[in-house]
């Protein structure tokens, strides 16, 4: 007869360290499961295979779902979201992996698509909050309440030529109209005054778009700033919302550097792995939790 121990796993020969360490090792330091199973070996004289481990990484993720499945509740409710999406391979298909954020939670989802479906589908038919976002066609196809991220205006000067001067004068006055907004909203204005400064530059910033220009590239930033030209200036009303989206393209650096890694996932199993432990990392760290503690807290329900 085997004695039980309190807080064991209720399936399975091994225990909720070895569970919340396969899991942790894969996706917090993106060690491919060959390796793990060579570290179980030398650190524990565990004799696993790399599919073994994956097994139970899959078995910790039918556990870890319920509590995925409650962060995207809970970024339905939220009153700004930062948005994005990038491409990633599944068996040599292009999906995309999608990111919410609101700055204590983050959720992260596998699609097939980048249409505006999927903003339906994660956040539903009810969210009343403001989408920070780039000029993505499915996210006005979605919602109207948006901040479009001027980093994403201006960065066109990164590959400008000297000699165009049309274009830098554009973008020159962009950057005076940035800059000048964030100086206002540093003299922490009342709401009034927030409703006026934004109507002066959404005047300004309709001005500018109707230049006329010979310039490709100036032309290029007038078509990106007439397509956003309702959603630019959300910020300078709403306190909390941020000009840019650059919170969720960081967020978005570490699935980016795991693809470069495994370059593309073989399955839907993989891309239910992938988003379901993405989630719940990001967000423990958000909140200041120790993620190997959690891993090992969902272990023992395994």
């Amino acid at each position: 007869m085997i004695a039980e121990k309190k807080g064991l796993p209720s399936k399975g020969r091994y225990g909720a360290n070895l569970l919340a360490q396969a899991v942790l090792f894969r996706y917090e330091y993106r060690i491919p499961y060959r390796k793990i199973s060579n570290l179980f070996e030398q650190l524990y004289g565990c004799s696993i295979s790399g599919a073994g481990v994956l097994r139970l990484c899959e078995r910790m993720a039918t556990t870890a779902r319920s509590e995925y499945e409650d962060i995207q509740k809970q970024i339905q409710a939220a009153d700004v979201l930062f948005a994005d999406e990038t491409p990633h391979l599944v068996d040599g298909s292009k999906s995309w992996l999608w990111v919410f954020t609101t700055g204590n939670r983050t959720f992260y989802a596998f699609r097939d698509s980048r249409g505006s479906e999927v903003l339906e589908e994660v956040l539903g038919d009810a969210f009343s909050g403001v989408i920070v976002c780039d000029g993505h066609r499915s996210y006005p196809a979605y919602h109207s309440w948006l901040q479009r991220c001027w980093t994403h205006l201006l960065r066109g000067t990164d590959d400008l030529s000297d000699d165009d001067t049309e274009a830098w004068s554009i973008y020159n006055r962009l950057f005076e109209i940035f800059e000048g907004l964030k100086s206002f909203l540093r003299t922490d204005p009342t709401p009034v005054q927030r409703i006026v400064v934004q109507t002066n530059a959404r005047e300004e910033l309709e001005r500018l778009a109707r230049t006329e220009v010979q310039s490709g590239d100036a032309d290029d930033v007038l078509t990106m700033l007439e397509n956003g030209i309702g959603h630019w200036l959300t910020f300078v009303v709403h306190p909390d919302v941020e000009p840019t989206n650059n919170r969720a393209e960081a967020i978005l650096r570490e699935p980016i550097a795991m693809r470069r890694i495994i370059r593309t996932l073989q399955n839907q199993k993989g891309m239910r792995l992938h988003e379901t432990f993405f989630t719940l990392l990001k967000t423990w760290k958000h909140q200041g939790n120790n993620p190997y503690t959690e891993l090992q807290r969902l272990a023992r329900n395994v």
